[in-house]
């Protein structure tokens, strides 16, 4: 969300989307299952919007979907 043209009016927007979480895993490949997942750069828990550092190196193409759809019922 950092990159974006307006992150700091976005990310400000988005202090209202406390139902939304953030979780960032490593990209890894392995021949055999594996039992935990790896992250680096303390994303080690789920992360809140209200958390504005974490937001900010968060995907804002994953997060403004995110917020788009948050309190929409989704019919499968």
């Amino acid at each position: 969300m950092g990159e974006i043209y307006n992150s700091s009016e976005e990310i400000a927007a988005s202090a209202s989307y406390g139902d939304i979480r953030m979780f960032d895993v490593d990209h890894m490949t392995s021949d055999s299952e594996q039992e935990e997942l790896m992250t680096t750069n303390g994303w080690d828990a789920w992360r809140s919007v209200s958390e504005g550092e974490w937001l900010s190196a968060f995907s804002a193409v994953c997060f403004l979907y995110a917020r788009t759809i948050s309190g929409k019922k989704l019919v499968c």
